[in-house]
């Protein structure tokens, strides 16, 4: 809490909590158990991921074999389409953000994400991670 100077970074915790209750459904969407403020911290309790993230696997594997990473893929936009359906747009996927439970997908880390109808009024924040972002 000490960390979130400003009402950017507010802004941004909230949104995350409430984005991850509103998407806490989706089979795609890593699942919000609990919120827990405290006074230094908040703590926000997800489903444990323990197949790691999709950035580790690569790194680990090197290669992925075709069948595979196309499943990965398919999963990652049936996600996507579900949080767009519900009108959120997340601006920070990527690999690191892909985490597994068995041989599920999750998307998480909607830290940056913001409904699709506050994008113009939050326009001159350009956020996300600059590797994947569009040039």
């Amino acid at each position: 809490m000490k960390n979130i100077k400003g009402e950017v970074h507010k802004t941004l915790l909230t949104n995350e909590i409430d984005i991850l209750r509103m998407l806490n459904d989706l089979q795609n969407v890593i699942k919000l158990h609990e919120i827990i403020p405290l006074k230094t911290h908040t703590c926000i309790i997800t489903e444990l991921c323990d197949g790691g993230d999709l950035s580790k696997l690569i790194k680990q594997r090197r290669t992925i074999p075709e069948k595979e990473a196309l499943d990965i893929l398919t999963q990652i936009i049936n996600g996507y389409k579900e949080i767009y359906r519900y009108g959120i747009v997340h601006r920070d996927l990527k690999p690191a953000n892909i985490f597994f439970t068995n041989i599920t997908a999750k998307i998480a880390d909607f830290g940056f994400a913001i409904r699709g109808s506050d994008l113009k009024k939050n326009s001159n924040y350009n956020v996300g991670s600059p590797v994947y972002m569009p040039l």
